[in-house]
């Protein structure tokens, strides 16, 4: 016979599960804070708000968009990872938050304090040069490097960003030498190409597409496992002969480590219908990225493999930043 004080703790146990399934089929019951670790305004911030639109539509409740950048994204990162497992905080995560734990001492977070949700887009890199080096194909830029070890300047955003890393890349696949340019983004490094400042510069599509089309600078390759419908004359560095020359960096949707299954599924179910809206993938695509929804286990699967990646590559070119106090 059970006593009473067991009774009344397996009621309590009851209760409580009753009212935990009760709230994952009533989710969501109000409100999703859809955090974005970047500023207002940006690329990644402008992502987010329009995938967050779609969302809502579909979930019933707004999702709010909250800012918190800084700390090279880990402000937003450690905050999600200290809410709670609700469903109703979630990260919209970008290639930094694998390659961070590799690069600072002070990470606060790992890849288990977070449940992936669904990978939301990749995108890809390109290699520009001036236009009076002549330098149009992979073949010709090592060659050219080769031939001149240490002579070419090539700008990137700063010391362990994803430009940095694409540079190191090179570097390591082609076998040659290049003097690093560090600059504060990718606008400044484009227009020091343009003036002739710095011999080459890698960055994002969007940034160099209008110069490519206008015949002011060379690209001579671009990062992705496939060639991009922007560029389409342009061939990957893997077709060009350098099979590991791959870099497609990504942003994700991630919850707090813990969240229930059920509310991970139906918050995956919203980003694939937002994803297949054909506002969403305008938006999207407009820019040279590419839709990339995934399941939740694709999505921790493909987290595990960038980070096992990106953590080799940045140990073997002896990568660390120490923050400025």
């Amino acid at each position: 016979m059970i006593s009473g004080r067991i009774a009344v703790t397996l009621g309590v146990v009851a209760l409580m599960a009753a009212g935990q399934a009760g709230a994952q089929q009533d989710y969501p019951s109000r409100p999703i804070t859809f955090v974005v670790p970047y500023a207002a305004g940006g690329g990644s911030d402008v992502l987010g708000r329009v995938i967050a639109a779609e969302m809502a539509k579909v979930l019933g409740q707004p999702v709010v968009v909250e800012n918190k950048p800084g700390a090279a994204t880990m402000i937003g990162t450690q905050y999600v990872a200290k809410a709670k497992p609700d469903g109703y905080t979630l990260l919209q995560a970008g290639a930094s938050f694998s390659t961070n734990p590799f690069l600072y001492d002070n990470v606060s977070y790992k890849l288990s304090d977070f449940a992936p949700i669904s990978r939301l887009i990749t995108y890809q890199f390109a290699l520009a040069t001036r236009k009076e080096l002549g330098l149009d194909t992979p073949a010709k830029f090592q060659k050219y490097a080769k031939e001149n070890p240490g002579k070419i300047n090539i700008g990137t955003t700063g010391t362990g960003s994803a430009t940095h890393l694409m540079v190191e890349m090179l570097r390591r696949d082609m076998d040659i030498q290049m003097v690093d340019v560090p600059f504060n983004g990718g606008a400044p490094s484009l227009l020091a190409l343009l003036g002739g400042n710095i011999d080459a510069h890698v960055d994002g599509l969007l940034g160099v597409l209008p110069h490519y089309k206008s015949g002011a600078i060379n690209i001579m390759g671009v990062s992705g496992t496939q060639r991009t419908p922007v560029m389409p004359d342009v061939p990957t560095f893997k077709e060009s002969g350098f099979p590991d020359l791959v870099m497609e960096p990504w942003m994700s949707l991630l919850a707090p480590a813990g969240t229930p299954e059920p509310i991970i599924n139906k918050l995956n179910d919203a980003v694939l219908t937002a994803l297949k809206t054909p506002a969403v993938r305008q938006a999207i695509e407009k820019d040279g990225n590419v839709v990339a929804p995934t399941t939740p286990q694709q999505a921790l699967s493909l987290l595990e493999e960038d980070a096992k990646r990106m953590g080799d590559l940045i140990k073997e070119a002896g990568i660390k930043i120490t923050p400025k106090k």
